[in-house]
């Protein structure tokens, strides 16, 4: 995938304001594939290259999932855990190109808003390119 003509660093700022707004403990930005785009923490960790690992995995399971019960596509997958930490994907689409945003939201802290914000933010810069 040719990044060339996308405004990176507006990718880049899009998630570190999501991180910062939400007080998400990590988000990454992928293509369908799971090739990391753009990967910001808030903490020393850079736990990236695993959520990229994992979800495109998750975007196809949710996909079978639908094909298997007669459903659209998931736009939204939350897999919350025993800490109560939450890994949210969305998956969505700009300038053509299918893209997964994941964050690691901590407790029972709202998302929703934050990701919308940082989606429309990550479309804008995708058209800036082009």
């Amino acid at each position: 995938m040719a990044l060339g003509r996308i405004d990176v660093e507006a990718l880049h700022e899009a998630l570190r304001q999501l991180n910062r707004e939400g007080g998400f403990i990590a988000s990454v930005l992928t293509d369908g594939d799971g090739l990391p785009i753009s990967v910001t923490t808030s903490t020393g960790s850079d736990p990236g290259e695993a959520l990229a690992a994992v979800v495109p995995l998750l975007q196809r399971q949710a996909q079978h999932s639908s094909r298997q019960t007669g459903l659209s596509d998931a736009e939204e997958v939350v897999i919350r855990n025993s800490d109560h930490t939450r890994l949210v994907c969305r998956f969505f689409e700009a300038g053509g190109q299918g893209l997964i945003l994941a964050c690691v939201v901590p407790g029972k802290r709202a998302y929703r808003r934050a990701m919308n914000r940082a989606i429309k933010a990550i479309r804008q810069a995708w058209s800036k390119g082009g």
